[in-house]
C-alpha cells in the first residue's frame, strides 16, 4: 500500500486532534485543534488539483473561526488585570483561584455596601437572602445580646445559610463602621445559571471559608479544654458555686 503526501498529512491532522482531546488545559486544546484544521485546509484544497473540496473547506474555516474566537475569550479572561482598593484586596486574599475575568463576572453580580456601626447584617431565625465578604471594619456575632465572636476581614457572612437553605442561627452586627461585598441570592442563582463554572468555584471558596472557621473554632475549644484541666476540683467548683465564670 502506497502512502502519499496527503495520507501523511491526514495522519498528522488526526494525531493532533487525538492529542488535543487529552489536553486538560482548554487553551492548548483549541491551539492544537487549530493546527489540525490548518493542515486540513491544505489537504482539502490540494488533494484534487483544480477541484478543491469546498464543503470540507467551508466547515474547516468555520471550526477555525470558532476556536480563534474562543481563544480570544480565554485571553481576555486570563490576561493580567490590576484591581485596586477593596476589589484588589478581595481578589488577592479571597478570590485568588478565579481568573481576573471570572472575578469581574462575580463583581457584576455583586455590590459594595457600607454599614454604619450597629447595623444588623443578619438576624437570628430569619432566612438569609445574601452572602457578604467583609472588606473593612468589624462585625460581631451575637446571641441573646451576648457577643460570641468577631468576624475577620476577608471572611464570608451568610454562606452557611445560603448553602444549607436554613435561617440564620445568630445575629451579625457591625461593631464599627464597615464595608462588605454583598451578593443577593437571586443574583447568585443568576450567576449559577449563566456561569456555572464560576458559581462552582465560588461555592468552593465558601466551603473553604467554612472549613477555616471550624478549624479555628476547634483550636479555641481545645485551648479552653486544656485550660479547664488546669483547675483543681476545689477551685473550679468553688468558682462555679459562687456564680463566677472561671477565668480562662
Amino acid at each position: 500500500m502506497d502512502i502519499g503526501l496527503f495520507d501523511w498529512l491526514s495522519c498528522i491532522s488526526y494525531g493532533l486532534l487525538a492529542l488535543s482531546y487529552v489536553m486538560r488545559d482548554i487553551k492548548w486544546l483549541r491551539i492544537i485543534t487549530m493546527f489540525a484544521c490548518t493542515l486540513d485546509l491544505v489537504i482539502y484544497y490540494q488533494i484534487r488539483p483544480g477541484q478543491p473540496l469546498w464543503v470540507q473547506l467551508f466547515f474547516t474555516v468555520v471550526f477555525l473561526a470558532i476556536n480563534a474566537y474562543q481563544l480570544q475569550v480565554i485571553w481576555r479572561e486570563t490576561r493580567r488585570t490590576t484591581f485596586s482598593g477593596d476589589e484588589g484586596f478581595l481578589y488577592k486574599n479571597v478570590f485568588s483561584i478565579l481568573t481576573p475575568g471570572e472575578f469581574r463576572r462575580v463583581l457584576k453580580f455583586a455590590h459594595f455596601e457600607d454599614l454604619p456601626q450597629g447595623k444588623h447584617l443578619m438576624r437570628r431565625d430569619e432566612h438569609v437572602d445574601h452572602i457578604c465578604v467583609l472588606c473593612r471594619g468589624s462585625l460581631g456575632i451575637h446571641i441573646s445580646g451576648n457577643l460570641l465572636n468577631t468576624i475577620e476581614v476577608g471572611s464570608f457572612v451568610g454562606e452557611m445559610g445560603y448553602l444549607t437553605q436554613r435561617p440564620a442561627s445568630v445575629n451579625v452586627i457591625a461593631t464599627t463602621a464597615s464595608r462588605v461585598l454583598q451578593i443577593d441570592r437571586k443574583n447568585l442563582e443568576e450567576l449559577e445559571l449563566k456561569h456555572p463554572d464560576v458559581h462552582a468555584k465560588l461555592t468552593w471558596i465558601m466551603g473553604r471559608d467554612i472549613a477555616d472557621k471550624l478549624r479555628k473554632l476547634n483550636a479555641v475549644t481545645e485551648d479552653k479544654d486544656q485550660a479547664l484541666s488546669g483547675f483543681g476540683p476545689s477551685t473550679y467548683s468553688a468558682e462555679l458555686m459562687s456564680g463566677k465564670r472561671p477565668h480562662l
